[in-house]
């Protein structure tokens, strides 16, 4: 995953999520494959472990401050009762 703005740019390489997660199978459905849909989501806050190339070295802290903001935004995506569909 690359972002650029700029003369910056910010790519993601390695992203690894640990975690109890849930597994939802629904709606079931009266069909050949009677699971409608899956749901995955994190039971509490995901262990996340990534790997951030900046193209650009002019901000200082900006490998904290980008991590922390990945933390907050996949851990409001997946941990229930949100969840990844």
């Amino acid at each position: 995953i690359e972002f650029s703005a700029g003369p910056a740019s910010i790519e993601v390489t390695d992203l690894r999520i640990k975690g109890a997660f849930q597994i939802a199978l629904r709606p079931l459905v009266d069909a050949l494959n009677p699971c409608g849909g899956i749901t995955i989501s994190c039971l509490d806050r995901p262990w996340i472990d990534l790997t951030i190339r900046t193209g650009s070295e002019l901000v200082p802290n900006l490998y904290s401050v980008l991590r922390d903001i990945v933390d907050d935004v996949v851990a409001g995506l997946v941990v229930v009762p949100n969840g990844v569909a």
